[in-house]
């Protein structure tokens, strides 16, 4: 039965993409904008839209935490629109709400994240979250479908500004900080 109903989403997903349905559609669920940010050293790092840019292409970086959360740091996980990896994990397209553009990555190891039009059809910004659970925290690795890469913080930097790339998603249980999610409340 799951075997079926995994075919069955696969071949609707399929037959979206010949269609050429590129756009997100408006009324795609999403799970509520949260922050979603890495723990590195103590200092929370969320990844952050620079200058709350509605740019096209705009490489995203990583910010302190703001409070009151601020909506170049919000994120909808849109669990509408999705489709199964090979072994029926589901992969999420991560929205910001205030350019309503999504995360994509790029097939290069160490490449700087971008904000681009969301897409169904662009597997780059189709992202899965194996999950680990040390002492009852979840941390979640944000790893992309088509590239295989994880988001991850440059060099594990604290600093305002540093960017945010594709990077290998490194084993052990938990992943390294700089490729260690959390999502907020």
């Amino acid at each position: 039965m799951k075997k079926a109903l995994v075919r069955a989403l696969s071949v609707m997903v399929v037959a979206m993409m010949a269609v050429g349905l590129a756009a997100v559609p408006a009324n795609a669920v999403v799970t509520g904008y949260k922050q979603i940010y890495a723990w590195i050293n103590g200092n929370p790092r969320c990844i952050t839209v620079p200058a709350s840019s509605t740019v096209v292409g705009k490489k995203l970086d990583t910010w302190d935490c703001m409070s009151p959360k601020q909506n170049n740091q919000l994120w909808g996980l849109h669990t509408g629109d999705y489709v199964l990896s090979p072994d029926g994990t589901m992969t999420y397209i991560l929205k910001n709400r205030h350019s309503g553009l999504c995360i994509k990555g790029w097939n290069t190891k160490g490449a700087q994240v971008t904000q681009e039009v969301c897409s169904v059809t662009d597997d780059r910004q189709m992202w899965v979250r194996p999950s680990t659970s040390p002492g009852g925290l979840v941390y979640n690795r944000w790893k992309n479908w088509k590239t295989g890469y994880c988001l991850a913080v440059s060099g594990a930097g604290t600093a305002n500004g540093t960017w945010l790339i594709t990077w290998d998603c490194g084993t052990g249980n938990p992943a390294p900080d700089d490729r260690r999610w959390e999502i907020g409340t």
